[in-house]
């Protein structure tokens, strides 16, 4: 790790990446972690158990499934924490994309098979930074997406700058095509715990469930006040309309 007075960045190489001292480091470093737990939901066929198919893996020969955009592209900086559902015969994924700088957002790619994908060019990135004074006004990225019905619903990670330090919370978006989303009025709907708990310096990652038409679950990533990117655990959420939330 090399550190220089004002402060850093994160560079990245074949090898990986170089993460420097300031004040976008907390975005880094969560985009850093985050792009580590890449969930992808597919339906098992076959007579495999539950637990069984969720044990089991096989690495594909044809990894990465998804690259880095070009040199100049808003996903140049690395891409990942992928949310991934089949659509009828079509496997869609969200993805975190990194641009220079780095200011993540989401991006959207559709394959046949769930191993060659194709980034929609024409709309990407389909959910970006809010503005001003917005809960996300530093970046976007390492949500879920579920279709309920005919419509796409997102919980996502906010990323904005409380002074020097990065405080992200969850927010939620929906869409009837999966490209063009609205942010919910009622941002962000998941924030920081209160002083001294263990997610009192912000919530992010979340990945939720529908399990009936007033039962949503979330299961979300907390972190605590200590260290240069905080303690992580992980914390159980409920909401009756996957908006209002209750830890």
């Amino acid at each position: 790790m090399k550190r220089n007075k004002g402060g850093a960045v994160m560079k990245r190489n074949k090898g990986g990446a170089v993460m420097k001292r300031g004040k976008r480091l907390l975005i880094v470093a969560t985009a850093a972690i985050v792009f580590s737990l890449v969930l992808i939901l597919v339906p098992v066929m076959g007579p495999l158990l539950p637990a069984q198919a969720a044990i089991t893996w096989t690495r594909s020969d044809t990894n990465p499934v998804l690259e880095e955009g070009t040199s100049g592209a808003w996903d140049a900086a690395g891409v990942g924490a992928a949310s991934v559902i089949k659509d009828g015969s079509t496997y869609k994924m969200w993805y975190t994309g990194l641009a220079t700088g780095p200011v993540p957002a989401f991006g959207y790619a559709t394959s046949s098979n769930g191993r060659s994908w194709t980034k929609d060019t024409a709309n990407n990135p389909v959910l970006t930074k809010g503005s001003g004074t917005d809960f996300d006004e530093e970046g976007v990225g390492s949500g879920t997406v579920i279709k309920d019905g005919s419509t796409y619903k997102m919980w996502y990670t906010g990323y904005t700058d409380a002074g020097s330090n990065n405080v992200p919370a969850i927010g939620y978006a929906t869409s009837s095509n999966g490209i063009s989303w609205t942010k919910s009025g009622s941002n962000p709907v998941l924030t920081k715990g209160t002083s001294g708990a263990w997610d009192d310096a912000g919530v992010l990652s979340a990945i939720v469930i529908k399990e009936s038409d007033t039962s949503y679950k979330m299961w979300y990533t907390g972190r605590a006040a200590e260290g240069d990117i905080g303690n992580l655990q992980l914390g159980y959420a409920t909401s009756s309309n996957g908006v209002s939330w209750a830890r």
